[in-house]
């Protein structure tokens, strides 16, 4: 297995960089619109948004346990690491025109899985969800 940390400090300025923007446009939109609606609408919603938030996270928290159980302990990413992989891969899915798969390979690549073994699982997993795990090993 190749060791995928090389390739993710070359990333590293970009994915900066395009957070700050992301930040900037989030601050310019929320100008925009005025600061005080968007804290009046979220104050609508009431402690309904924290549950589902929570909820949200215990649902990602189990789903990235799942993944680590596919995965053999030798090559096993921390659950930390595991958690936070899926989450980046489901914004992807959720926040991209990806077709719900850049997510995933997102995922198996973070994993340290190789390009074909990343695709291979993603589009096995697309046809046969439990057998993908075959083409992560």
């Amino acid at each position: 297995m190749r060791d995928s940390a090389p390739h993710f400090r070359t990333i590293k300025p970009v994915v900066y960089i395009l957070g700050l923007c992301g930040g900037a446009l989030f601050i310019v939109l929320l100008i925009r619109e005025g600061a005080g609606q968007v804290g009046s609408a979220i104050a609508q919603v009431g402690w309904g948004l924290l549950a589902l938030t929570l909820y949200h996270l215990l649902q990602t928290l189990n789903d990235a346990a799942g993944w680590s159980a596919l995965i053999p302990k030798e090559q096993r990413v921390p659950l930390s690491r595991s958690f936070f992989l899926h989450w980046i891969g489901e914004s992807i899915n959720n926040l991209l025109p990806t077709g719900r798969v850049g997510g995933d390979i997102v995922m198996t690549r973070g994993r340290g899985v190789s390009w074909p073994g990343s695709c291979g699982s993603t589009g096995r997993g697309l046809y046969s969800p439990w057998k993908s795990a075959r083409y992560i090993r």
